[in-house]
């Protein structure tokens, strides 16, 4: 896709734009949403690449074709046996362990969603046929949005996903969100971002090593686990190690009464709107300040471990991770606008609207993006305790 062309409207955006110039009528709406495009920063082309890792590699992307429309129905039946030992993972839902899930299946599973460019719905029917014990987030409080928008390459190398579990530490916590980015400038960058989200949503689940229940220590063991997952999918696909290729950024938030733990290795946005209407950015972005480019990733080979903290959390606070398509996006409108409309109407929709709104606005040098763009929302409600 030529880089001032402008994105295929999702088929939320007729809806959405007409829900949003309803309420121009019926809700006093905040200057902000008005003037959100006009204050938009200049965009500035990224690499033909896109992101790449610090330092980078000289391995170009593999050439894909478009992505068709994703199928309806689940795209892997659950296998019937269990994996060679080491290359699998012991899924637990309360009860017993549920199944194995090897490494190859999951690697072969997220070829064919990368391939399909698969969204946020797709994925969670393909975990749930997994026999993950995940629910759909309540699209009132919450939303999950990831398009291709204005990128050149024509596909979506972002990947978003949000559940609600059983799982006996995750489920009396909350919903859980997450946003991951295919490195581009590597091979296989959309397969990347497709392989993270399975392996952590797999990972997340696992019968603990330790009889912890702290949500901060297991998400941080889930982190190491999934990048021991991505040197085993290295040597499926290439036959090594190869540091060079198969990368993506991460950024997950678990949630319980009272605090949000968040993971993240490279970069994008976790932002929190807390309930008296001040911004906290909740993570610094990876990156080198040398080169702006990402500094750690989740990989075959390590370059860092993930940063996990636990943060406040409150009646009221809006928390919204993005990919880094969003960073033209000024951060203080953008959650100033997913709050005011997600107080009255549904979040899903919200979310949905604004993504489509920004990946096609343009201003007088052109798009405002040129890269693909995610985006997961969560507010918490007003009164205390999560929807269900």
């Amino acid at each position: 896709m030529h880089p001032d062309a402008h994105s295929t409207p999702s088929a939320h955006s007729g809806l959405v734009g007409a829900i949003m110039r309803g309420l121009q009528a019926s809700l006093p709406r905040p200057p902000v949403y008005q003037e959100i495009m006009l204050s938009l920063a200049p965009p500035v082309a990224p690499e033909e690449d896109g992101d790449v890792p610090d330092p980078g590699a000289d391995a170009a992307p593999t050439a894909q074709p478009d992505a068709p429309a994703a199928p309806a129905t689940p795209l892997m039946p659950r296998p019937q046996r269990s994996a060679a030992a080491g290359d699998t993972v012991g899924l637990h839902d309360g009860a017993g362990p549920l199944r194995h899930v090897s490494t190859t299946d999951l690697l072969d599973l997220a070829r064919r969603l990368a391939e399909s460019g698969a969204g946020p719905e797709q994925l969670l029917r393909e975990l749930t046929a997994l026999g993950l014990p995940i629910g759909p987030l309540d699209p009132a409080t919450a939303g999950v949005v990831s398009v291709t928008g204005n990128s050149p390459k024509g596909w979506n190398e972002d990947t978003a996903l949000g559940f609600v579990s059983h799982h006996p530490l995750l489920g009396p916590s909350g919903p859980v969100l997450m946003v991951f980015d295919g490195l581009g400038g590597m091979k296989d960058g959309r397969l990347a971002s497709k392989f993270a989200a399975l392996a952590m949503a797999l990972e997340l689940h696992r019968t603990p090593d330790t009889l912890t229940t702290d949500l901060s220590v297991h998400l941080a063991a889930a982190f190491e686990r999934v990048n021991r997952r991505f040197r085993a999918a290295s040597k499926l696909l290439y036959g090594r190690v190869d540091p060079g290729a198969l990368r993506s950024t991460a950024i997950v938030l678990l949630t319980e009464p009272g605090h949000f733990v968040l993971g993240h290795q490279g970069d994008g946005q976790a932002l929190l709107r807390c309930a008296d209407g001040s911004l906290l950015p909740l993570l610094q972005p990876h990156t080198s300040a040398a080169s702006n480019r990402v500094s750690r990733s989740l990989g075959p080979q390590p370059d860092g471990e993930a940063e996990v903290r636990r943060h406040l959390r409150q009646p009221g606070d809006l928390v919204a991770l993005t990919s880094d398509g969003f960073e033209p996006v000024p951060v203080d409108q953008m959650m100033t606008v997913l709050h005011h409309y997600g107080c009255s109407m549904p979040m899903q929709t919200v979310a949905a609207g604004l993504t489509d709104e920004c990946c096609q606005q343009r201003d007088g040098q052109g798009t405002i993006t040129f890269d693909n763009m995610s985006l997961a929302v969560l507010l918490t409600p007003a009164v205390s305790g999560d929807a269900p």
